[in-house]
This record gives structure tokens, C-alpha cells and sequence, in this order.
């Protein structure tokens, strides 16, 4: 066996099955084993589609306490002016002044100081919804996030694997509709210009790569280290047959 064919029948499939477990089933995970903070606008729009969210309830002390922590930090942390007036550094011994910390951007609390947060499956039907596929978009979102979970788990074994790649498949390719061509409208714009917009120009890439290796999946199969290999090969040996008696 030439080693092309080694790389196409063997290695190939193989890589391509690791490639998929890491991007589908932690996705999968994400969007069924934890929660995400939404805005009061998000909350909004999936109570309209009969979703019940969650509801954090911040006390005014809480918060008060909360700020205080941080203030009293960041005083700890600042230098103790001196107690004597030192002289005056010379203008090459000054230090260049502090830079204060970037604040960290977090969902803004309701005007009740509730917080929302979400089964982050939920997050998926918000792009649905927002792309127009309406209350489909609620249990489209958990199905999706299954079939990543259970899906990027056995293709990684290789059991029944030409299913699943078909269905990885089809979930990128809606990804793909959803995100770069509704979201982003990469497709409306200049070619050229796609790697202007870098974070949509990776996610357009990485989708497309997806798929690509998904269907090739599900047209090339597992290859020889998977348990379809082991279950269902039909290139075992079989018992040679008996010889045709000879004529008199």
C-alpha cells in the first residue's frame, strides 16, 4: 500500500474524527451543562416564546458590599504617600504613570437589580430566533445541542459514524447560514474586504473546515481504528468454500 493511500484510507479519517470530537462535543457540553448571563432583552424574548428564565435577585447591600471589597483593593494595592516631602527626581528618574485596569464588561443588572441567566442552549435559540426560524428556533437550539454532545463523542470511537458526520454536517452548515451569512452578512460584502472583520472571517473559515471534514466523514467513513471497523467489516476472512466434486 502506497503511502497516499495509508494517508487517505487510515490517518486521514482518523484526524479528521479527533477534529470534530474537539469542536462538536465541547460545544455540546457548553450548551447543555451550563448557564449564561442574558439581558433584560434576551430575558424578554424568550419568555415571548414561553421559555421561563431564571431569576437572580442582588440586594442594593450586596452590591454595596461588593463595591466596597473592590475599593478597598485597589487602595491596598496603591503605594502609602510618604510622610517626609522628597526631593524633587531628577526628570530621567520619574516613572512613567499607571495605566488603571480595564474594566471587565458584565450584563448590566435590571432596574430591580435582578440578574438573568440562561441554559446556554438558550443562547442558540436567541440567534434562531433573531435569523427568523421562530418558535422552531426552542427546541431546535436542545436538539442541535445534543446531537453535538452525543454526536462528537461516538464519531471520536467511530460508531456509526457516517450518521453522525452527515449530522454534524447539516448543524455547521445551518451555523454557517445563521452566523457568517445572516449575522455577519460576510456574503453582501467585498471578498477583499472579509479580512477586515477578522473574528467573522475565522468563524467563516473554521465552519466551512468543519463541514468539509464532516462530509468527508460520512463519505470516506471511519477508517481501520473505530468500532465500525471492528463491528461491521466486510472485508473479514471467510471460509474458502468447498471445492466443486470432481467428475467421474
Amino acid at each position: 500500500m502506497s503511502i497516499s493511500t495509508c494517508a487517505n484510507t487510515k490517518l486521514l479519517p482518523i484526524l479528521a474524527r479527533i477534529v470534530l470530537f474537539g469542536a462538536f462535543f465541547s460545544a455540546g457540553w457548553g450548551y447543555i451543562f451550563t448557564t449564561v448571563p442574558i439581558t433584560q432583552e434576551q430575558r424578554d424574548v424568550l419568555e415571548e416564546h414561553g421559555v421561563p428564565v431564571e431569576t437572580q435577585q442582588t440586594s442594593s447591600t450586596a452590591r454595596l458590599s461588593t463595591y466596597q471589597v473592590h475599593q478597598a483593593r485597589f487602595m491596598q494595592d496603591a503605594p502609602e504617600p510618604p510622610k517626609t516631602a522628597p526631593e524633587t527626581p531628577a526628570v530621567a528618574d520619574t516613572p512613567p504613570p499607571v495605566t488603571p485596569p480595564k474594566s471587565v464588561e458584565v450584563t448590566p443588572p435590571a432596574s430591580d437589580g435582578s440578574r438573568y441567566e440562561a441554559t446556554g442552549y438558550y443562547m442558540l435559540s436567541l440567534q434562531m430566533i433573531h435569523a427568523g426560524w421562530g418558535e422552531t428556533s426552542i427546541w431546535l437550539a436542545k436538539v442541535v445541542a445534543w446531537v453535538e454532545l452525543v454526536g462528537g463523542a461516538l464519531i471520536l470511537v467511530g460508531l456509526i459514524t457516517r450518521l453522525w458526520g452527515i449530522c454534524l454536517a447539516v448543524i455547521i452548515g445551518g451555523t454557517f447560514y445563521v452566523v457568517s451569512i445572516h449575522d455577519n452578512g460576510l456574503f453582501l460584502s467585498n471578498p477583499f474586504h472579509w479580512a477586515d472583520s477578522i473574528d467573522a472571517y475565522n468563524a467563516m473559515f473554521a465552519q466551512a473546515a468543519l463541514f468539509v471534514l464532516a462530509i468527508g466523514v460520512f463519505f470516506t467513513g471511519p477508517g481501520p481504528l473505530s468500532l465500525d471497523a471492528a463491528l461491521f467489516a466486510k472485508d473479514r476472512a471467510k471460509p474458502a468454500a468447498d471445492p466443486p466434486p470432481a467428475e467421474s
